[in-house]
């Protein structure tokens, strides 16, 4: 969650007269929106190059809360709090195992059925959990993970790698995004028609005369 606001100068009402205050106020709640509306395009269009998407609801999720001449002040976020770790980062230790998805679906970009989902996988004959590291033999599998059998138990394939924590990188610049935003585009819509011209259609809208 990142916020763009404005504060207004203590000497503003004092020095300005009211026509000039009017015109700057009004300049910069229709920038604000302006850049917020951008900064939510720009940081969609970035997702694909960060992340494997299996869905639109991601992206679905990058909003923004319009400035407006009470609260100057315009605010870009995503409505999913998890992925707040995909921009600061996070180690996660559980309880138990971290069970990382191996061979479980067609391609990277494929939803993991339902009935391979770790919780549908416990109590099935054709599915086991193995640790390898006393193995010495086994080296060249994963130390722990929950294994498949195929071919009439002939072969089994690697469903899950069970690790003791979980490290997600720092991956997405989510205010980086924002502020290469701010920086590109504030003063251009600013400086870029009479906001006069424009009215105030719905939170996150404005529609010309």
């Amino acid at each position: 969650m990142l916020t763009i606001e404005i504060e207004e100068s203590p000497d503003l009402k004092g020095h300005w007269g009211l026509q000039l205050q009017r015109e700057v106020i009004s300049k910069t709640v229709f920038a604000l929106n302006k850049t917020a509306r951008k900064a939510v395009e720009q940081v969609k269009a970035d997702l694909p190059e960060k992340f494997t998407l299996r869905g639109g609801w991601v992206g679905k999720g990058i909003r923004f809360d319009s400035a407006d001449r009470d609260s100057m002040e315009a605010r870009v976020y995503s409505l999913d709090r998890w992925m707040v770790k995909q921009e600061e980062g996070e180690t996660y230790k559980p309880d138990g195992h971290v069970a990382i998805p191996s061979a479980d679906r067609p391609s990277p970009k494929a939803r993991i059925p339902r009935n391979l989902l770790p919780n549908a996988l416990r109590g099935r004959s054709d599915v086991f959990k193995f640790d390898f590291s006393k193995k010495a033999s086994y080296k060249p599998y994963p130390l722990v993970g929950i294994f498949q059998r195929t071919n009439n138990g002939k072969f089994f394939r690697v469903l899950y790698l069970l690790r003791d924590t979980k490290n997600t990188k720092p991956l997405w610049h989510f205010s980086e995004k924002i502020d290469d935003t701010v920086d590109d585009y504030f003063d251009i819509y600013f400086n870029e028609d009479d906001p006069d011209d424009y009215v105030r259609e719905k939170p996150g809208s404005y529609f010309r005369n």
